[in-house]
């Protein structure tokens, strides 16, 4: 009898546990799935595109004078992601000089610098290379690979050919996410999915091509390492609005590094604000709020405060990071409660069964 009591009382115990823990788990699914929800399936490469201004270029002019007359193109560019900045010489013998600066953030030395006598407008702003860059990412291309080459032939032709097989399998076998019930594409100025495709190209560059010194100087001294690599290809994916998204050097051109970083860009973008995603943007002159393969993009919208908007000055950057950290800190919480929760229950309940043991023999 003994026996059945106790069978009967850790039995029923047992399924009143069983019966709570489906419930306080469904519990937290449903918490870790609303916060999950912010996320945004638009592809990266397309995000990129709408959503992430590209960062500006200083370039600071000292004293032009005569020879600063061809600078008025470079002010007067309103579709560059450039700003100029003119300044008086603070000692004698120092003006007539100019430097190129990357965006904040991303290297400590200029670009370029030298005389202004040898700075060519034109060239900072343009280079074939470039104008067929942004023509393939306005015309809907994933991203496309820069491939810098270090002219041993052997070695170049080795790494196009591993470049040329792996964006032509990515192009075959990578898929969009689906965008089916994404809140994202509900709200006002919504970025416009239309026209999405998985297509990768490459452009190769040879290193001493004069035509593209400006952009091979903004790619090889983007890192430090890079320049002290001459016997090495170096390449590059680029999306967005020109965005890098980091360089693979000599056997880092291998198919598993390739593919990693086509479907990054054609993966789901989490809604992460632009500076704290990997990358830098290049210098180019483009309309890109023109529309991307026919498709007229959302453009500068004044928008809600959606997360990973990289409109947002960088004034309101830590505010935005702040906002976010409190409502995961808050989520956190939520969830840590109910895993206490679940445990205190556990913890009672197996108490009590043991009690009822203890209690059936005696003890």
């Amino acid at each position: 009898m003994r026996n059945t009591d106790e069978h009967r009382r850790t039995r029923t115990d047992t399924d009143r546990h069983g019966r709570m823990l489906p419930g306080l788990f469904a519990a937290v699914a449903a918490l870790l799935g609303a916060c999950a929800a912010d996320a945004c399936s638009v592809p990266v490469y397309r995000w990129a595109l709408e959503r992430w201004a590209a960062e500006p270029y200083v370039l600071r002019v000292v004293d032009a004078g005569n020879e600063g007359q061809g600078l008025e193109a470079l002010r007067q560019s309103k579709s560059a992601n450039l700003i100029v900045e003119e300044e008086e010489a603070r000692e004698s013998g120092q003006g007539g000089r100019f430097e190129l600066f990357y965006p904040a953030g991303v290297a400590a030395g200029p670009v370029w610098s030298g005389g202004v006598q040898l700075l060519e407008p034109q060239a900072v702003l343009d280079s074939p290379v470039r104008r067929e860059l942004v023509r393939r990412l306005l015309d809907g291309q994933s991203a496309v690979w820069l491939l810098v080459k270090c002219g041993d032939r052997a070695k170049d032709q080795a790494v196009a050919a591993v470049l040329n097989e792996q964006i032509a399998l990515a192009n075959r076998t990578l898929r969009l996410p689906d965008l089916t019930g994404d809140p994202v594409l509900d709200a006002p100025g919504a970025p416009n999915v239309a026209g999405l495709r998985v297509e990768f190209s490459l452009i190769e560059i040879a290193r001493d091509d004069e035509s593209e010194a400006v952009l091979l100087r903004m790619l090889m001294q983007s890192e430090p390492d890079l320049e002290r690599t001459p016997g090495d290809p170096v390449a590059f994916p680029v999306f967005g609005r020109g965005r890098v998204l980091y360089a693979l050097v000599g056997p880092g051109i291998n198919p598993e590094m390739i593919l990693k970083a086509c479907a990054f860009i054609v993966g789901p973008c989490a809604c992460e604000i632009k500076s704290d995603n990997p990358g830098f943007d290049l210098l180019l002159e483009a309309d890109w709020d023109s529309g991307a393969g026919g498709v007229k993009l959302a453009g500068n919208i004044e928008l809600p405060p959606l997360p990973g908007t990289a409109l947002a000055s960088p004034a309101a950057l830590p505010q935005a990071r702040a906002e976010k950290t409190a409502v995961v800190r808050n989520a956190a919480a939520v969830v840590l409660g109910l895993v206490v929760l679940i445990g205190t229950a556990s913890i009672v309940l197996s108490r009590r069964s043991g009690g009822g043991k203890h209690a059936g023999t005696g003890l």
